[in-house]
C-alpha cells in the first residue's frame, strides 16, 4: 500500500480463508469478523488481488512467519524487510 503496490498475489494455505476473502463463503465466526473486516478493507486498497492456495507443507516459510507473528509484534522496519517487491511501476 505505502510501498506503491497496485497488484498483490496472496499465497494462502487455508482454502477457507481464500473463499471467505473472495466472498464465496461467509465469515460467520464472531471472533473472526473483525479480522475479516480489516483484511477486506486492506484488500480494497489494491487494484487487483489474486489468491493462490498453497499446501501448508509446501509453504514452510509463510507458515514459519505466521507462527512467529502470532507470538511477536514486528516493527515496521522488520515487517517491510519481509516483503518482497517483484515489480514496482
Amino acid at each position: 500500500m505505502n510501498l506503491g503496490a497496485k497488484h498483490v498475489l496472496i499465497k494462502e494455505d487455508s482454502e477457507l480463508v481464500i473463499n471467505q476473502l473472495t466472498h464465496k463463503f461467509k465469515c460467520i465466526k464472531s471472533n473472526l469478523l473483525k479480522y475479516f473486516s480489516y483484511a477486506t478493507k486492506l484488500l480494497s486498497r489494491f487494484d487487483e488481488v489474486e489468491f493462490e492456495h498453497v499446501f501448508r507443507d509446501q509453504n514452510k516459510e509463510a507458515n514459519d512467519l505466521a507462527q512467529i507473528s502470532s507470538s511477536y509484534k514486528l516493527s515496521k522496519q522488520n515487517f517491510e524487510a519481509l516483503i518482497t517487491i517483484k515489480e514496482k511501476i
